[in-house]
């Protein structure tokens, strides 16, 4: 959507427009770099400036959040040197990172995109809009008009008991649901087990599967990858450490069917469009409907073609949204 709005704002200047794109991963704005290209039928648009890579020109870069404090662009840019800035995952706009660069900078215009604007902790994100969003569609709308793909999510009970674990901040305490679901190896392997078994009960084929399953922790996730390859089901692991190689191919194996399952922390939440991926596993608690709902997303992959039978799986205590 923010390419087709940065054409049609660039065809109306005689004069181009400079573009600058805010995110906070390389993979969203490698994602978001190809995508413009593919809107705007240029190969070559745009550099990126991330991870140490520096553009040659600034007047069209993809630009991460930490790149731009790093360069201080404030420093020795016009207010106005950028006709429009796009920030994509606005919700985080409100940590401190991003208001030297909102602050500063007065483009003609600036884009928010997010799908999660209400932020668990009542943080206002919307004043700097003038309190108006432009454009907004739920995900019920979004799945009634086939812009998302439908799922079916299936509630599995726990019997793991969380009554005693620490609850600090909105909360579960990641050390103590670690060594639950890690440490303590008989009740670690026997939610395993009930894990594994609702995936076959709920699910067709196995062979059909391309399955990402959300963690608690670095050790959670690889507990859970080990599991699974013990029964013979082929997964891996991902988390923060793991290279940028290592993530491009586990995502390459997934989708040719040589892993059935990518278990990740804090991996693959937002901005990230894996699209053979057809079951989800809600593997950690959480209280935050901004999580649920960017791990969701994971699942529902834009286009009403192939995917309509994508299926999203739930394991965790009952009553609670895991």
């Amino acid at each position: 959507m923010s390419a087709f709005d940065y054409r049609r704002f660039k065809e109306s200047r005689p004069e181009g427009a400079r573009l600058l794109f805010i995110a906070h991963r390389k993979e969203i704005l490698e994602q978001s770099q190809s995508c413009f290209r593919q809107v705007l039928k240029d190969p070559n648009f745009g550099e990126l400036a991330v991870a140490g890579k520096r553009p040659a020109q600034m007047d069209h870069v993809f630009m991460s959040i930490q790149t731009c404090n790093s360069l201080a662009l404030w420093d020795h840019m016009a207010r106005d040197y950028y006709d429009m800035i796009i920030v994509d995952e606005f919700h985080h706009s409100a940590a401190q990172s991003y208001q030297k660069l909102l602050n500063y900078f007065q483009p003609q215009i600036l884009l928010g995109l997010t799908a999660t604007p209400e932020r668990m902790d009542g943080k206002d994100i919307l004043h700097w809009f003038d309190d108006h969003i432009a454009a907004e569609i739920r995900l019920p709308a979004a799945i009634e008009r086939r812009l998302l793909c439908p799922f079916h999510y299936f509630g599995v009970s726990d019997t793991v008991d969380l009554t005693h674990v620490k609850w600090t901040n909105g909360h579960y305490d990641i050390g103590a649901l670690t060594n639950l679901y890690v440490m303590e190896s008989h009740t670690a392997n026997k939610r395993a087990q009930a894990i594994l078994d609702a995936v076959d009960r709920y699910t067709a084929d196995w062979q059909g599967i391309h399955g990402v399953g959300f963690c608690v922790s670095q050790a959670h996730a690889h507990f859970m990858a080990d599991y699974f390859n013990q029964q013979g089901i082929p997964a891996l692991a991902l988390d923060a450490q793991s290279s940028d190689e290592e993530r491009q191919g586990a995502s390459q194996k997934l989708a040719s069917g040589a892993l059935t399952f990518i278990f990740v922390v804090d991996l693959f939440n937002e901005g990230v469009d894996i699209p053979c991926i057809n079951t989800i596993l809600f593997l950690r608690p959480t209280n935050s409907m901004t999580v649920f709902l960017q791990q969701l997303g994971r699942g529902a992959p834009s286009g009403p073609g192939e995917g309509l039978s994508h299926r999203t799986g739930l394991c965790g205590p009952g009553q609670q949204k895991i």
